[in-house]
């Protein structure tokens, strides 16, 4: 299967963790004053306030006595995606405390295990891993046919080095799911090579092409090509490693190019955009590479407009990194395939936050995950892709 049928997915890893169940009915807080905080906790994520929206759900199930079923799961949900672990293991804890019934058990379980495999994953500390084991495993001896269990204890398993008991998880998960879970696939390269469940692999998807084929990432091959930005420059860098340290998990993938720098004018980034696919072009002027992923604005808007002015827009695949109304347009266009997007607001909070903390005389993470999304076309309007692509400042930036 080649690049040109699916988006470069490669640029992007992250903790992959199952979604949790929506809210039930009756799962609200009862309280009087944390039906309040709720709904206000409830109305500042839907503007997409996420760090204030969690501050209010830890409240309301505070206000509730711990008994807020509702708050707990915003509490999981969002304590994972902005690495706050207390309160996401606080609140786990509460749901297995509350849980009712075998499914409910054997989810509650689960989620704790989610929680520390994330946590782990973020740490690198075994101690962690052991623990996400030891939930799963609750889990499972709740309610045995629970395939994601399976797979995440798998995953513990192997980051443990016990490749004999994992290898048997991701053969069981195996038996229970269809051959277009992308997950499947990716459990089967485990079984062949535990080693692979400890790398810095992205997340397994899949996606239908336009020419309606589902793909995933695990089928893909081809040529790509990397544009870096400039030298000595940090955080980029580390966005080009992680790219290519992703890229290792995929031998079948080659990688072209990895040496040129655009810089930060995008004039000058055009210049050796286009001098670096002119290498590639082939005698019918079609271009020889399959993907090509840029690590920030001034390449991936230089990129793009030599995609566009050489007719190979939409031809290949192009994932980029950061958000303009242009690269927005590209996105729509099916110019571009991916977004890398980061959360400006959310890395404010977090700095914020963490300096209070340090001046307190707290303990404070040596390293804060601020948070990413990988925006494609099919979820770009998204109301939280939107809120990334498109953010409304006016809100912050008021006179």
């Amino acid at each position: 299967m080649s690049l040109r049928s699916v988006i470069l997915a490669s640029v992007c890893w992250c903790f992959c963790i199952t979604s949790l169940v929506g809210q039930e009915p009756g799962d609200g807080p009862t309280n009087e004053k944390a039906q309040k905080t709720f709904k206000e906790a409830s109305a500042l994520e839907q503007k997409h306030d996420i760090q204030w929206a969690l501050e209010g759900f830890k409240k309301a199930d505070k206000q509730d006595g711990g008994h807020c079923l509702a708050c707990q799961k915003k509490m999981i949900k969002y304590g994972i995606e902005m690495q706050d672990w207390k309160t996401a293991e606080t609140a786990a804890g509460e749901l297995i405390g509350e849980a009712q019934g075998t499914k409910n058990i054997a989810l509650a379980h689960y989620q704790l295990g989610a929680v520390l495999l994330a946590q782990a994953r973020d740490k690198h500390k075994d101690d962690l891993f052991s623990r996400a084991h030891e939930e799963m495993a609750k889990a499972l001896g709740a309610y045995a046919n629970f395939p994601d269990a399976i797979y995440d204890d798998g995953q513990a398993l192997a980051q443990l080095k016990q490749d004999d008991a994992a290898r048997a998880r991701f053969e069981q998960f195996v038996k229970m799911r269809s051959e277009s879970d992308p997950n499947r696939q990716r459990a089967l390269r485990f079984i062949s090579q535990p080693e692979l469940a400890r790398a810095r692999m992205a997340p397994p998807f899949a996606v239908t092409t336009t020419e309606g084929q589902r793909v995933s990432l695990d089928d893909l091959t081809g040529k790509v090509v990397l544009l870096r930005y400039a030298e000595g420059h940090d955080s980029t860098a580390k966005r080009e490693e992680g790219f290519l340290d992703a890229l290792k998990a995929h031998p079948e993938i080659e990688v072209v190019s990895s040496n040129q720098y655009g810089g930060a004018d995008v004039e000058g980034a055009y210049k050796k955009s286009e001098a670096l696919l002119g290498r590639f072009k082939r005698p019918d002027g079609s271009l020889g590479v399959d993907g090509i992923f840029t690590p920030n604005e001034s390449t991936t808007l230089a990129m793009l407009r030599v995609l566009e002015d050489n007719g190979w827009a939409g031809k290949v695949k192009f994932v980029g990194f950061d958000a303009s109304d242009t690269l927005a347009k590209g996105l729509g266009d099916s110019h571009i395939d991916g977004l890398v997007l980061q959360d400006p607001v959310n890395m404010g909070y977090l700095g914020v936050k963490t300096m209070i903390a340090h001046l307190h005389g707290a303990p404070v993470e040596r390293r804060v995950d601020t948070g990413v999304r990988l925006i494609t076309r099919e979820h770009m309007n998204d109301p939280d892709a939107k809120a990334l692509l498109h953010p409304d400042l006016s809100r912050w930036l008021k006179p």
